[in-house]
């Protein structure tokens, strides 16, 4: 928990990479793939722009023709006139902005779903299997789920207040065109309000952003804690911390609940403040604008207009009183949406700066490994995780094929560490350590892991088949390949027993199998590879001892033009191992065989002899 707190406070808000004009730029591209639709989306936009800038006009054209200029029809005949000229107005032109206002939605839900959400989700489960071991070393699990789930829906979901927004807009931008239009002094009068509107709100915009993005963070959070108690319910039953489990977590959900009200009461106070300008409006409007209208003819001249010559002076008023008024709705409707908006624009932060993390890739001029020997050698190799300590300390070592090299120590002496080196899950600092003379770092990721293999102690079971989850080593293989994989790790014995035999489904993990089941399917799909080396992470310590005798006696053909490195806790397990090296705080301070490191009378012989008193089966 506290590690996710150091991580939400270093995670400053103006230190993310977040560019929104990538990010626009990037949606707009996504966009444009649908020609027809986002065509017709630009049409619909055009049209709708036009109707609500052209309504108020119609409506004070009809004001001024028959309400308040002198005409031949009498005082009924004009009011009758005139309602039903704004009757079919209100109507036509109304019906035809819902209409289009239906359609934009429409149009932009789909494009938005189908090509910027869909891409997102493809690039970010693309981006995740090529993220670095280390990115996952230091990211939880449901801050991932978090980005890739969460994140993606907040965006899917702005899309219809996003493309009402920019409705909106156009209107906005539409109606203070026409009142120039129309009379420009007034407009000047009135539009300065809506100005001063905008930038006064902007230092408090920036504000409540950075708020939502933090709230984003405690949701990752959250998702991190219930992915992490979830997992590890059993252990949390076993030892009776329910109750400490939700003391933690009402206590990062009060966090959470916290930032989303600071969040959401700093986006809702933009109403009442849109409010009063909009209302504000009006003064000027009233004011500054009458007085010079009135006082100065020659200067505003309301029979001059652009577009249409006013027969009155009422009804220009009325004109620009109804635009203001239409530009407040609008504007409003903005205001009350920007707390979603903002909300997808700190979601889209957290999703791109995803998409910015280093990938693992290969060196330039990086060699593919064909047909190799598998002799791996360690010369002076040094590693550490940070720069301030050393796990690795000049190792030096040789594994040859038709050899089984085992490494033995105790725990956090760096076994695992030098295992991983050898698939590249880390980089090398210093020395070398090279498959068949060349270093691991100048050969291409994906042939080094075609010839190194690993099979770890927990190995991970996919929700399919058990044939599937054989066949995971190789995808190409035929079912007689995966059967015979099976039979050469014992497998087969307890599968064959089965209802479904080959066909039975792994639940989550393989919860529905015994934890010895679980590993020898996974030395069976590490068999069924064509991988030239081989490396067994304590993978038989949940085995029983007939299982691992026989996989101990299946291994000589097993390792056949193979190396094999296994790292051992059980010693009795790697007796017959032709190269046994001994680790101590990150060095190897004995090797040899068996017989020649019990005749040292060192470090292993006193494990070994340890492990003989405490029982442990030979």
């Amino acid at each position: 928990m506290m590690n996710n707190k150091m991580k939400l406070k270093n995670a400053s808000f103006n230190q993310t990479r977040g560019n929104y004009k990538k990010w626009i730029k990037w949606v707009f591209s996504c966009m444009i793939q649908s020609k027809f639709l986002f065509s017709l989306l630009v049409i619909i936009f055009i049209l709708g722009f036009g109707i609500m800038s052209s309504y108020i006009f119609v409506s004070s054209y009809i004001y001024d023709r028959f309400l308040i200029y002198k005409t031949d029809y009498t005082e009924l005949e004009k009011y009758f006139i005139m309602f039903g000229y704004l009757c079919i107005t209100i109507v036509l032109l109304g019906l035809a902005n819902a209409l289009f206002n239906y359609l934009i939605n429409l149009i932009t839900l789909s494009i938005f779903e189908k090509k910027v959400c869909f891409s997102l989700r493809r690039k970010i489960f693309k981006k995740i299997q090529n993220l670095t071991i280390t990115y996952f070393d230091a990211t939880p699990t449901g801050e991932l789920i978090s980005r890739s789930s969460n994140d993606v829906d907040n965006i899917s979901a702005s899309a219809q207040f996003i493309s009402d927004d920019v409705y909106l807009f156009s209107t906005i931008i539409g109606n203070a065109i026409m009142m120039f239009l129309i009379n420009w002094l007034l407009a000047l009068s009135t539009l300065w309000v809506y100005v001063l509107m905008i930038f006064s709100m902007l230092s408090l915009v920036k504000k409540i952003r950075k708020n939502f993005f933090i709230q984003q963070q405690h949701v990752g959070i959250v998702n991190s804690f219930i992915e992490e108690r979830i997992s590890g319910v059993k252990n949390i039953i076993l030892y009776n911390q329910e109750n400490k489990s939700i003391e933690e977590f009402a206590k990062i959900n009060q966090e959470l609940t916290d930032k989303s009200l600071l969040a959401n009461a700093g986006s809702t106070a933009l109403m009442p403040i849109g409010f009063f300008f909009v209302n504000f409006s009006f003064i000027p409007l009233t004011g500054i604008g009458i007085t010079l209208l009135v006082t100065c003819p020659w200067i505003s001249n309301y029979h001059h207009s652009v577009i249409y010559h006013y027969n009155e002076l009422p009804a220009l008023l009325i004109a620009f009183t109804l635009y203001c008024r239409h530009l407040a709705f609008p504007l409003n409707e903005i205001i009350s949406t920007l707390g979603q908006v903002f909300l997808a624009f700190a979601s889209f932060r957290r999703v791109f700066d995803l998409l910015d993390e280093k990938e693992e890739k290969d060196s330039i001029n990086a060699k593919t490994l064909k047909d190799i020997k598998g002799v791996v050698v360690a010369n002076n190799l040094c590693f550490s995780y940070t720069k301030d300590k050393l796990v690795l300390k000049n190792i030096n070592f040789v594994a040859r094929p038709n050899e089984v090299t085992a490494i033995v120590g105790p725990t956090g002496c760096g076994k695992t560490t030098l295992i991983s080196l050898l698939d590249k899950f880390y980089t090398t600092n210093e020395g070398s350590l090279t498959i068949d003379n060349i270093p691991i770092n100048e050969i291409t990721n994906h042939s080094l892991r075609e010839n190194v293999n690993i099979i770890l102690q927990d190995n991970f079971l996919f929700n399919t088949t058990i044939r599937e989850n054989i066949r995971f080593g190789r995808l190409d293989a035929s079912d007689e390949q995966v059967e015979e994989a099976a039979k050469l790790s014992y497998a087969n014995e307890f599968i064959e027993k089965l209802p479904d035999k080959y066909e039975t489904i792994v639940t989550q993990n393989g919860l529905n199998l015994s934890q010895g089941q679980r590993q020898t399917i996974a030395i069976a799909r590490a068999l069924l590879s064509n991988a030239k080396i081989i490396i067994m992470d304590e993978a038989t310590s949940s085995i029983d001892t007939k299982m691992e005798k026989d996989i101990q006696r299946s291994m000589k053909n097993l390792l056949k033009n193979r190396t094999a490195i296994i790292i051992a806790h059980r010693l009795s397990t790697i007796m017959d191992a032709n190269n046994i090296l001994v680790m101590s705080e990150g060095r190897i301070i004995e090797s040899g065989n068996h017989d020649e490191l019990m005749k040292k009378h060192g470090f292993y012989y006193q494990l070994f002899t340890s492990q003989q008193k405490k029982g442990m089966q030979i």
